[in-house]
């Protein structure tokens, strides 16, 4: 992605810090779309993939997202090793989580 070719170095120093808080807000939300809060995950998936998911995690410091983030992680594992991974709810790309639930 983008941040591969900035660099790993460039990305953690400049960067990383800039955009982290929005992201990590979005993966913990009950109100955003599916859609978004997948492509955030994704996105930290990625960028933990570049920078170290150690030092992705150690740059969270409030403790629901780094529970966020961890489980954020492991879905995407799952995802990456081609097992389904559990909705719980009714799934919408373009709705709040289960928005569609009876």
């Amino acid at each position: 992605g983008m941040m591969e070719a900035v660099g790993k170095q460039r990305c953690k120093q400049l960067y990383l810090e800039v955009f982290m808080d929005s992201l990590m807000r979005n993966i913990e939300s009950r109100s955003a779309s599916a859609i978004s809060i997948h492509a955030a995950g994704t996105c930290a998936y990625e960028l933990s993939q570049l920078i170290g998911p150690n030092i992705f995690r150690g740059r969270i410091y409030d403790d629901f997202q780094r529970e966020a983030l961890d489980r954020v992680l492991r879905e995407r594992q799952l995802e990456e090793q081609g097992q389904p991974v559990s909705q719980g709810t009714q799934f919408s790309p373009f709705e709040p989580p289960g928005l569609l639930d009876n």
